[in-house]
Protein backbone atom coordinates (compact mmCIF):
# COMPACT_ATOMS: atom_id res chain seq x y z
CA UNK A 1 0.00 0.00 0.00
CA UNK A 2 2.90 2.67 0.83
CA UNK A 3 4.61 1.72 -2.60
CA UNK A 4 1.54 3.50 -3.88
CA UNK A 5 2.13 6.72 -2.38
CA UNK A 6 4.04 8.20 -5.27
CA UNK A 7 4.95 11.07 -3.09
CA UNK A 8 5.96 9.33 0.15
CA UNK A 9 7.80 6.47 -2.34
CA UNK A 10 10.33 8.80 -3.88
CA UNK A 11 10.78 10.87 -0.44
CA UNK A 12 12.01 7.10 1.09
CA UNK A 13 13.39 6.81 -2.44
CA UNK A 14 15.68 10.21 -2.51
CA UNK A 15 16.54 8.99 1.46
CA UNK A 16 18.06 5.50 0.24
CA UNK A 17 20.14 7.31 -2.82
CA UNK A 18 21.28 10.74 -0.36
CA UNK A 19 22.25 8.60 2.61
CA UNK A 20 23.21 5.35 1.51
CA UNK A 21 22.96 2.88 3.75
CA UNK A 22 22.88 4.51 7.55
CA UNK A 23 20.35 5.05 9.60
CA UNK A 24 18.63 7.80 7.50
CA UNK A 25 18.67 6.13 4.52
CA UNK A 26 16.80 3.24 5.73
CA UNK A 27 13.27 3.18 5.88
CA UNK A 28 11.57 4.07 9.10
CA UNK A 29 9.40 1.29 9.82
CA UNK A 30 12.43 -0.94 8.17
CA UNK A 31 11.89 -4.34 5.20
CA UNK A 32 9.54 -7.18 5.85
CA UNK A 33 12.49 -9.41 6.58
CA UNK A 34 13.36 -6.89 9.92
CA UNK A 35 10.36 -6.61 10.78
CA UNK A 36 9.42 -10.22 11.29
CA UNK A 37 12.90 -11.20 12.52
CA UNK A 38 11.86 -9.31 15.90
CA UNK A 39 11.54 -11.46 18.76
CA UNK A 40 9.51 -10.22 21.74
CA UNK A 41 13.00 -10.06 23.62
CA UNK A 42 14.65 -8.09 21.19
CA UNK A 43 11.97 -5.26 21.66
CA UNK A 44 12.18 -5.54 24.84
CA UNK A 45 15.74 -5.25 25.36
CA UNK A 46 15.67 -2.38 22.73
CA UNK A 47 13.23 -0.40 25.05
CA UNK A 48 15.76 -1.17 28.02
CA UNK A 49 18.43 -0.20 26.36
CA UNK A 50 17.08 3.25 25.18
CA UNK A 51 13.79 4.10 27.20
CA UNK A 52 15.46 5.75 30.49
CA UNK A 53 15.23 8.41 32.58
CA UNK A 54 18.08 10.78 30.78
CA UNK A 55 16.74 9.86 27.22
CA UNK A 56 13.07 11.14 27.75
CA UNK A 57 11.38 14.23 27.98
CA UNK A 58 7.54 14.47 28.95
CA UNK A 59 4.94 17.45 28.51
CA UNK A 60 1.75 17.59 29.09
CA UNK A 61 -0.55 20.88 28.41
CA UNK A 62 -3.99 21.60 29.97
CA UNK A 63 -5.48 22.97 32.65
CA UNK A 64 -4.71 20.69 35.98
CA UNK A 65 -6.53 20.78 38.89
CA UNK A 66 -3.51 19.21 41.25
CA UNK A 67 -0.42 19.27 39.59
CA UNK A 68 1.82 18.08 42.66
CA UNK A 69 -0.73 14.95 42.08
CA UNK A 70 0.20 14.71 38.24
CA UNK A 71 3.96 15.16 39.01
CA UNK A 72 3.60 12.50 42.24
CA UNK A 73 1.68 9.70 39.45
CA UNK A 74 4.08 10.51 36.48
CA UNK A 75 7.34 9.89 39.03
CA UNK A 76 5.66 6.60 39.81
CA UNK A 77 4.80 5.81 36.39
CA UNK A 78 8.36 6.67 34.87
CA UNK A 79 10.33 5.61 38.08
CA UNK A 80 11.05 1.83 37.10
CA UNK A 81 13.04 3.15 34.05
CA UNK A 82 16.90 3.33 33.92
CA UNK A 83 18.78 6.18 35.05
CA UNK A 84 21.03 5.92 32.03
CA UNK A 85 20.63 4.72 28.59
CA UNK A 86 22.36 1.80 27.47
CA UNK A 87 23.76 2.40 24.51
CA UNK A 88 25.02 5.46 22.26
CA UNK A 89 23.68 6.46 19.17
CA UNK A 90 26.35 5.49 16.55
CA UNK A 91 28.10 7.94 14.89
CA UNK A 92 26.88 9.19 11.75
CA UNK A 93 29.27 9.44 9.32
CA UNK A 94 27.85 10.84 5.38
CA UNK A 95 29.49 11.47 2.07
CA UNK A 96 27.46 12.83 -0.86
CA UNK A 97 26.41 10.49 -3.29
CA UNK A 98 29.20 10.09 -6.09
CA UNK A 99 26.46 9.61 -8.91
CA UNK A 100 24.26 12.89 -8.59
CA UNK A 101 21.00 11.75 -10.28
CA UNK A 102 19.22 8.74 -9.75
CA UNK A 103 15.87 7.24 -11.13
CA UNK A 104 13.01 4.89 -10.24
CA UNK A 105 10.99 3.33 -12.52
CA UNK A 106 7.26 3.09 -11.51
CA UNK A 107 3.71 3.17 -13.94
CA UNK A 108 2.28 6.53 -12.32
CA UNK A 109 0.58 9.26 -14.06
CA UNK A 110 3.08 12.18 -13.13
CA UNK A 111 6.63 12.04 -12.34
CA UNK A 112 8.29 13.06 -9.13
CA UNK A 113 11.22 15.07 -8.94
CA UNK A 114 13.51 16.00 -5.60
CA UNK A 115 16.10 17.98 -5.59
CA UNK A 116 18.46 18.37 -2.57
CA UNK A 117 22.12 20.08 -1.01
CA UNK A 118 23.65 19.89 2.06
CA UNK A 119 21.66 22.35 4.73
CA UNK A 120 22.45 22.92 7.94
CA UNK A 121 23.13 20.51 11.38
CA UNK A 122 21.24 21.37 14.47
CA UNK A 123 24.21 23.06 16.19
CA UNK A 124 24.19 25.57 13.46
CA UNK A 125 22.33 28.68 13.63
CA UNK A 126 22.05 29.19 10.28
CA UNK A 127 19.30 26.47 10.28
CA UNK A 128 16.67 29.23 11.54
CA UNK A 129 17.42 30.96 8.30
CA UNK A 130 17.01 28.03 6.31
CA UNK A 131 13.68 27.52 7.38
CA UNK A 132 12.37 30.65 6.71
CA UNK A 133 13.77 30.66 3.50
CA UNK A 134 12.22 27.41 2.53
CA UNK A 135 8.55 28.27 4.18
CA UNK A 136 8.94 31.31 1.57
CA UNK A 137 9.79 29.41 -1.48
CA UNK A 138 7.92 26.26 -0.69
CA UNK A 139 6.68 25.96 2.33
CA UNK A 140 3.05 26.49 1.54
CA UNK A 141 0.17 27.66 -0.62
CA UNK A 142 1.25 31.24 -0.78
CA UNK A 143 4.73 30.15 -1.14
CA UNK A 144 6.95 31.73 -4.49
CA UNK A 145 7.27 28.51 -6.22
CA UNK A 146 3.45 26.91 -5.15
CA UNK A 147 2.36 30.94 -6.86
CA UNK A 148 4.63 31.11 -9.81
CA UNK A 149 5.71 27.27 -10.84
CA UNK A 150 2.06 25.57 -10.21
CA UNK A 151 -0.37 28.48 -9.87
CA UNK A 152 0.55 30.70 -12.65
CA UNK A 153 2.59 29.01 -15.19
CA UNK A 154 0.89 25.41 -14.41
CA UNK A 155 4.26 23.60 -14.62
CA UNK A 156 3.61 21.07 -11.67
CA UNK A 157 0.91 19.61 -10.06
CA UNK A 158 2.52 19.92 -6.16
CA UNK A 159 5.53 21.62 -5.27
CA UNK A 160 7.27 22.11 -1.72
CA UNK A 161 10.63 23.12 -0.24
CA UNK A 162 11.60 22.02 2.83
CA UNK A 163 14.80 22.84 5.19
CA UNK A 164 15.97 19.77 7.38
CA UNK A 165 17.78 19.64 10.50
CA UNK A 166 19.27 16.85 12.28
CA UNK A 167 21.96 16.89 14.67
CA UNK A 168 24.90 15.89 12.58
CA UNK A 169 23.42 17.10 9.04
CA UNK A 170 21.13 19.36 7.40
CA UNK A 171 19.29 19.02 3.87
CA UNK A 172 17.64 21.30 1.88
CA UNK A 173 14.90 19.45 -0.50
CA UNK A 174 12.92 20.88 -3.10
CA UNK A 175 10.25 18.14 -4.86
CA UNK A 176 7.72 18.53 -7.53
CA UNK A 177 5.30 16.34 -8.77
CA UNK A 178 5.29 16.93 -13.18
CA UNK A 179 3.11 15.87 -16.20
CA UNK A 180 5.25 13.29 -17.75
CA UNK A 181 4.69 15.25 -20.95
CA UNK A 182 5.98 18.29 -19.41
CA UNK A 183 9.50 16.14 -18.10
CA UNK A 184 11.91 16.59 -20.35
CA UNK A 185 15.16 14.68 -19.08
Amino acid sequence: MYEDNPMALVMEKWQRYFYGDTSYGRSTIGTQENIQSFTQEMLFDHKADLYSKDNLIIIIAGKFVDLEAMKAHLEKLFSPLPQKRRIEKPEFLHALPTEKVGFYEKKTEQNHLVISAMGFDGNDERKYAANVLATILGGNMSSRLFQNIREKEGLCYYIKAMHMSELEHGVFVVRAGIDKERFDF
